[in-house]
């Protein structure tokens, strides 16, 4: 069987150099993000890579990107979640829309691909769901209130999925990575 990782959310900096870690490591790498010009000129310049344009705020879109992964590619054995955002505002400055756009992409994102990843990750003896994350997910600061509330909600929800999957043998990670990876 194929190694299949998908990266959600490839950018430059921390996207890109997940993509070429995986391909390095012989994985063929399908890449999700909603620039599908920038996914079709890394799929030109590092080799196993695969463009899949998505925009992972939409959920829809995500089980049917999701599901031509599979097909194209077969089974995934690593979902890497990387997509996120965030409004850096205090909680008076912050609309409500603020929030849920925060919420959207950092949690409720990544709710609807575990969902649709999951089916694919049970087809392995064992599987990997990794989610980048920030430091705000510990402590918020005054003016990250929209970012660090979905960013706390993201971690307690990796934590709930690793109880839950890694008797499944799927192991499921939440990394703090602040910064960008050069």
């Amino acid at each position: 069987m194929n190694k299949v990782c998908i990266v959600m959310g490839v950018g430059p900096g921390n996207g890109e150099a997940f993509v070429r870690r995986f391909s390095d490591e012989g994985y063929q790498v399908a890449m999700l993000a909603r620039s599908k010009d920038y996914l079709l000129q890394l799929e030109q310049s590092i080799s196993n890579t695969y463009a899949f344009p998505c925009d992972l705020m939409e959920s829809e879109q995500i089980g049917t990107v999701l599901a031509a992964i599979r097909d194209r590619l077969g089974p995934a054995a690593v979902l890497l979640y990387n997509a996120g955002g965030g409004v850096f505002k205090n909680v008076e400055e912050a609309s409500l829309e603020d929030f849920e756009a925060n919420w959207r992409i950092n949690v409720q994102g990544l709710v609807a691909a575990t969902k649709a990843v999951l089916p694919q990750l049970r087809e392995h003896d064992t599987a990997s769901i990794i989610v980048t994350s920030a430091s705000a997910a510990t402590r918020g600061r005054a003016n990250t209130a929209p970012f660090a509330s979905a960013k706390a909600a993201q971690r307690s929800l990796a934590q709930s999925m690793a109880r839950q999957l890694g008797p499944e043998k799927i192991h499921v990670a939440n990394v703090v990575i602040d910064g960008v990876v050069d």
